[in-house]
This record gives C-alpha cells, structure tokens and sequence, in this order.
C-alpha cells in the first residue's frame, strides 16, 4: 500500500500532469512513515523478496485501479454502480478458490458475522465512500490520503487490542500524523486561489470542500477496513 501514491506520481508524469513539489514530498514522506508501519512484526526469511516484489505488484495493479475507477465515475458513471461490478467481478473470479478451499471457520455462526463485516461493511461500504470521494478528489491525492488506513488500523491495534509497536513503528506513525493532513491543501496553501474583493472566498470554498470530502471519506474507509 505504501507504492501507491508513488505509482500514481509516476501514472500521473506518463499523462503529462505532474504534481507539485509538495505532493512528492508528502508521497515520499507518508509511503517512508507506511513502510516503517509494516516493520513492526516482520520477519525475515528467504521468501521477503518474493513477498515485496507481490506487495509491489499489487500497489501497481490497485493504482491502475483507482485511475480507472476515477475515470468512469467521473465520466458520470454512479459510484455505487462501479464498485459494484468491480468488486462483484473479483467475487466471481475468487468464487473458485473459496468452493476449493473451504475454510471451516466460515460455517461457524462467528465465522458469518466476520464473513458478513468483511463483506457489507470492509469492502461494500468502504469502497462506496472510496467511489464517492473519487468524484472530487485527484487521483493522485486520494492515493496518498489511502494510507489513513494503515494509521487508523494501528490506533485501533494499540487503543483496542493494547498492541505494543516499536519504535521505528511509532516513527511511521507520527511520519503519518504530520503528513497526510497537508497532502490534502490545496496547491499553494490553505489560502491559495483567493482573489481581492468580495469574491475573494469564493474560488477556495470548492478546493476545500474537496479536502473535506477526501479526509472524511478516506477516513471512514479506514474504520470500515480495519478488522482487527
């Protein structure tokens, strides 16, 4: 997760509209505070290598994703709709494995709940609020807000389940905290687009509705993913 808004720097040089110095910083600086999350636990073994080239991939793969998605919905395609035949298309393609696999612990009345949270609320309800958000947000600022993920899920680790990081952990985390507020102003500054006169406001009240929109959404994207 922490490649994404790398990915997406690059996608967005390939189309011809590079972000500003700002957002490199910020991606640089949240993707290093996301990394240093994923040390904490972390073993080393022969198949580490094989494991980052996958966890590499896949951060390539959710950022074409994202791009696509961004592209219909804002083409005018309904949020809910597109996220439904994205994530109703990976159901079938997994349907396979899941008949093959047969994981005991799913028919168990436990094992509903968690398969019905994971579903309605993790994935559905997640990717709803993420569709939405999509519709205003810049894909490459979405991308980095995404990381409010791992960070909501490590408060919840520490707060709920009394987890104990290290410190290069805790590093990351405040790396998070401190970075990912600014990578959703708007280019220039808080006050950045705002004219003379009695119009002076008007211009900034949509860059920070947009900000809005891509905290808040981002944010509850977060909560609902976090499965402990």
């Amino acid at each position: 997760m922490s490649s994404v808004p790398l990915f997406s720097g690059c996608l967005c040089l390939a189309r011809g509209r590079p972000p500003g110095a700002r957002w490199w910083y910020c991606a640089a600086a949240v993707s290093a505070g996301c990394t240093l999350l994923s040390l904490h636990g972390t073993r080393s073994g022969r198949h580490v290598l094989a494991g980052i080239c996958c966890a590499l991939t896949a951060g390539a793969l959710y950022t074409l994703f994202t791009l696509a998605a961004a592209a219909v919905i804002r083409a005018g395609g309904p949020a809910g709709a597109t996220m439904g035949i994205v994530f109703g298309g990976a159901g079938l393609l997994m349907a396979p494995y899941l008949a093959i696999a047969s994981p005991p612990w799913l028919a168990t009345p436990a094992g509903v709940g968690v398969a019905c949270y994971l579903g309605l609320a993790a994935t559905a309800g997640a990717y709803l609020l993420y569709g939405h958000g999509l519709r205003a947000v810049p894909v490459h600022i979405a991308a980095i807000l995404l990381l409010t993920e791992p960070a909501c899920a490590t408060i919840l680790a520490v707060t709920v389940l009394r987890d104990h990081l290290t410190l290069p952990a805790w590093t990351g985390l405040i790396l998070l905290a401190a970075t990912l507020p600014a990578s959703a102003l708007p280019a220039g500054g808080p006050g950045a687009g705002r004219l003379p006169g009695r119009h002076r406001q008007a211009p900034a009240r949509p860059r920070l509705a947009r900000t809005g929109w891509a905290a808040g959404l981002v944010l509850l994207r977060g909560l609902c993913r976090w499965n402990g």
